[in-house]
């Protein structure tokens, strides 16, 4: 249920917005979210304390994309929280590659790849180095190429 104390949502001139449509924004964000479950419209609408027809209104609203696309954001940082706490539990039980994992991507600089650090390191001293690796945007590598980086493919 959604916290009472919580704003409403207002239309463009600062009034609430009217019959039909959600009085707390974080309503509309947890209808939004049960709706990509496996729960029907009857048991998302007793969830949240509404009616299956205001629920029916409210996925046909304009602003019903914006409230899916906050509900999807909140679970990606509950993954994203729950995975960090996955490598931490794997590295507190001794696990070697999660370990080298994490470390090559905390601390690249040290821990990184040997090509990188080598050529990091001739650099510095002034000596040819090899050619140092591109910094890589973790972010926008799919789970395959991350684990083949890790060394999970070998």
């Amino acid at each position: 249920m959604s916290d009472q104390n919580s704003p409403l949502v207002l239309s463009g001139d600062g009034t609430p917005l009217g019959v039909g449509r959600p009085l707390r924004w974080e309503q509309a964000v947890e209808a939004a979210g049960l709706s990509s479950t496996n729960l029907s419209y009857d048991e998302i609408a007793k969830a949240i304390g509404i009616s299956v027809r205001t629920l029916y209104n409210w996925r046909a609203s304009p602003w019903w994309a914006h409230a899916r696309n906050e509900a999807l954001g909140d679970r990606v940082r509950r993954y994203e929280a729950k995975a960090i706490s996955n490598i931490m539990e794997a590295v507190e039980n001794g696990d070697v590659k999660a370990s080298q994992w994490l470390l090559a991507r905390t601390s690249p600089e040290t821990f990184g790849e040997p090509r990188a650090r080598a050529g990091a390191d001739k650099k510095e001293s002034g000596r040819s180095a090899a050619p140092v690796l591109p910094e890589l945007e973790y972010d926008e590598l799919s789970d395959a190429e991350l684990a083949s980086l890790a060394g999970y493919d070998k």
